[in-house]
């Protein structure tokens, strides 16, 4: 094993057990194995979003209680079915109503699209209700549409891990003073800070590669390693 780079991995203990196994075998690895690990941009955002869910938004949990409620049983299904079939006017797709994987936060996602796609057979609930739904649907879009392109990515994308996690910071600080994600927001900060608001906590090979992507500049870098020295040093200008 004489020409890896890097691994990427999840937080699991084995794993830290396992790169430091690996280190120590790989002949003259630069830096002494201290940029080796790179940590799953997948796995912080799941983290970053799933902390900030668990603030059960009332409107938004009212609705995971239904959707579990009908798709429990086969009768209250075929009964719900029978109510889109109602609203056939209203209702422009066939899509059912989506369940949810507890490990994976944009399943919650998919289950208020799936909601928000045959509200019409829903009459017991208000207009209010699904316009929070629609307002969270449009915080989560940006995790959902991180999270697809690096699982669904069929090339190199490290080149802009500095330029996704950025972005990410500023969609939490544009809506960290947003009333209606205002707890959301402060929890999934803290997560954020605890992997990436620290140049020091990622891998010196993640800031290579985005200086060696013919599309960045040196100017970028300097800039994200202020905004982080600024987020280390909250009390120290």
């Amino acid at each position: 094993m004489t020409n890896v780079i890097k691994i990427t991995i999840d937080n699991a203990k084995m794993n830290y057990a396992e790169i430091n196994i690996i280190v120590k075998e790989l002949p003259g690895i630069y830096e002494k194995g201290k940029h080796f690990h790179i940590r799953c941009m997948a796995h912080i955002i799941n983290l970053v979003v799933k902390m900030g869910l668990k603030y059960k938004v009332c409107h938004v949990k009212s609705m995971q209680e239904e959707v579990n409620y009908i798709r429990a049983s086969p009768q209250r299904i075929k009964t719900f079915k029978q109510a889109m079939n109602d609203v056939a006017v209203a209702v422009e797709t066939q899509r059912f109503l989506c369940g949810e994987t507890h490990t994976r936060w944009n399943s919650t996602f998919e289950l208020l699209s799936s909601v928000y796609d045959v509200k019409d057979a829903f009459p017991e609930y208000s207009h209010q209700d699904f316009e929070m739904i629609k307002r969270m649907m449009e915080f989560l879009w940006k995790f959902k549409k991180k999270t697809e392109k690096v699982l669904c990515s069929s090339k190199p994308i490290v080149h802009t891990y500095t330029w996704e996690i950025q972005d990410i910071e500023q969609h939490l600080r544009k809506h960290e003073t947003n009333t209606d994600f205002l707890f959301m927001v402060l929890e999934m900060k803290e997560i954020y800070d605890k992997y990436w608001g620290d140049y020091d906590k990622i891998s010196g090979y993640v800031f290579f590669a985005t200086l060696l992507d013919h599309q960045c500049k040196s100017k970028f870098l300097k800039i994200v390693f202020i905004q982080m020295l600024k987020a280390k040093n909250k009390d120290n200008k």
